[in-house]
């Protein structure tokens, strides 16, 4: 490896997930939207209630209550994950040691050395990590309460929404929304406690901690930091 290969390298931990990736999921057929039907979800994303209208039959028909679910599901699934997606400013870390300039410093040569071998177990590390974040991907199934309503879940977001079309005619719109929720947070929680599972190896969580301030880096290899732009 070049001198400064290692170095350069860090760039790949931008590309690098802290947790299984949220697929934007198709449809099922073609997309229903409507006021009528209403999916709650908390700033994490999980389903926390579904709202549906007393009415909801004058502007939808039971045969599309399914993809008007799904819609509405995804829609506010992909609202809280994109608003907790937001860039945070990094927090500095402030107890690193300082090789003063010198990266001949003790201090350096024991940084490099460390890095050189975490980057050296970084490909089967990460190719392991992308089976695991693959496998929590997987869909996920999960019915009502009364099994009127199936729901599958992968990648994050629901796939589909099947609904007893019969049923839905003639149900409470609160028994609805009642079995929609059931079925919704069932398939919800079996593909979160897939992706529970994953863990990141500790060769890639240290190479992004050491990568996360690079000023402090810097520092403990004895490499000069510019001033920041004003």
């Amino acid at each position: 490896m070049p001198a400064d290969d290692w170095l350069r390298r860090f760039t790949d931990m931008e590309g690098i997930e802290d947790r299984p990736p949220v697929a934007r999921a198709a449809h099922q057929g073609a997309p229903v939207s409507s006021d009528a039907v209403r999916v709650v979800v908390d700033g994490t994303g999980l389903v926390r209630d579904v709202v549906l209208a007393t009415d909801w039959r004058k502007t939808l028909r039971p045969a599309v209550l399914g993809q008007a679910l799904h819609t509405a599901a995804n829609d506010a699934i992909t609202g809280a994950i994109d608003f907790a997606a937001e860039p945070r400013a990094a927090t500095p870390r402030t107890d690193v040691e300082d090789a003063h300039g010198d990266t001949t410093d003790p201090v350096a040569e024991l940084l490099v050395r460390e890095i050189l071998d975490l980057l050296g177990r970084f490909d089967a590390d990460l190719a392991g990590y992308r089976e695991q974040l693959s496998a929590a991907t997987a869909p996920q199934r999960g019915t009502g309460m009364n099994q009127r309503v199936a729901v599958t879940f992968a990648g994050g977001l629901v796939d589909s929404v099947e609904v007893d079309v019969r049923w839905a005619e003639r149900s409470r719109y609160t028994e609805i929304a009642a079995e929609a929720l059931s079925a919704l947070r069932s398939a919800q929680q079996a593909a979160d406690r897939t992706r529970a599972t994953v863990r990141e190896p500790g060769s890639l969580a240290r190479l992004r901690e050491l990568s996360s301030d690079p000023v402090a880096l810097c520092r403990q290899l004895g490499l000069t930091v510019g001033r920041p732009n004003p």
